[in-house]
């Protein structure tokens, strides 16, 4: 994915603004479920773009960093090797376990595992998000 720098500082900016203002005006629900809406919705996003448009290949899981709650892993593409690491976690892998990984075709080595996890991690925070908004509301 190609994000422009000065685009993503706008909306870093505006976003954390808006987030300010209603935390000083008592709207605490709809800003922490914003946070929770925005979080939930760049993961769902990323995860459904590496799935529409990367390439699919195996890779193999290389190391697990319990530390930093990381995998590594390594993959091939046209006879070229590549490695990449993935924020998911650890405790449930192993050294050698065969995981989905999705690969830009332009830049093989930019690459992103796509786990199931992740997808119900976003959804998840989507809705908590949005029973945050409804509890303000009622509020």
């Amino acid at each position: 994915m190609k994000r422009s720098p000065l685009l993503m500082l706008f909306l870093i900016v505006g976003a954390f603004t808006f987030l300010v203002k209603l935390f000083l005006n008592g709207k605490t629900g709809f800003a922490v479920g914003l946070v929770f809406v925005l979080l939930g919705a760049g993961i769902t996003y990323e995860n459904i773009y590496a799935r529409r448009r990367w390439k699919r290949t195996t890779g193999t899981i290389t190391a697990l960093n319990f530390r930093d709650e990381r995998i590594s892993f390594a993959y091939e593409v046209n006879g070229v090797r590549f490695s990449g690491k993935s924020g998911h976690d650890p405790n449930y892998q192993k050294v050698g376990n065969q995981i989905d990984i999705r690969y830009d075709p332009a830049k093989p080595d930019i690459s992103h595992h796509v786990s199931p996890t992740g997808d119900l991690l976003g959804w998840s925070l989507i809705a908590l998000g949005f029973a945050l908004f409804a509890l303000q509301v009622l509020a």
